[in-house]
């Protein structure tokens, strides 16, 4: 098997300079994330999509600090978070699942991995990121509601247009399959 000596791994080390095998984190970082992609029971082609309610602790449920919770307005967005250093995708999804939409009953599926790297306009390099997606069915029966959101409701994502959405969660939409309007 022939190699390829400009190959980097994603092997990271802190340090300036690695030590041989490890990289340099990406110039832009990287996130690790778990969104939910919450079906309607009675119709599937449709998803939870809400608008953070600002009073909720979401530096902590969502890691969104004051600043990105401001930028996020009345736009839409996934049940979804980082994970936290060293959680394994499985306990992200059951701690979103628990902090953001108030259950721990739900059947998660999953995840579905997705890699997306791109550069953003104020940055120097890539941006990196490794997206786990997990499906689950709200109960038959119960509103679909949660503290932690001002307004939280099923969407048809083919149509919501693009600028509804918050911190491209219409990418992650996409990437689990669903259509959305370009």
């Amino acid at each position: 098997m022939a190699t390829d000596d400009s190959r980097v791994f994603a092997r990271w080390r802190r340090e300036s300079d690695p030590a041989p095998g490890y990289w340099p984190i990406p110039a832009d970082g990287g996130c690790l994330s778990v969104f939910l992609l919450v079906q309607d029971p009675t119709d599937p082609g449709r998803i939870a999509l809400g608008t953070p309610d600002p009073s909720a602790p979401w530096s902590r449920i969502g890691a969104l600090d004051e600043a990105r919770l401001s930028r996020i307005g009345d736009r839409l967005m996934l049940p979804s978070c980082h994970l936290v250093e060293y959680e394994s995708p499985d306990a992200a999804a059951r701690r979103v699942e628990d902090e953001q939409l108030g259950r721990t009953d739900l059947v998660l599926s999953g995840p579905q991995v997705v890699s997306d790297a791109y550069g953003r306009p104020d940055a120097t390099g890539q941006h990196w990121d490794l997206h786990f997606l997990y499906r689950t069915t709200w109960p038959r029966g119960v509103p679909l509601a949660a503290p932690a959101w001002k307004r939280l409701t099923f969407e048809d994502p083919r149509s919501l247009p693009r600028e509804r959405y918050a911190r491209a969660h219409d990418d992650i939409v996409r990437f689990a399959g669903f259509e959305t309007p370009r």
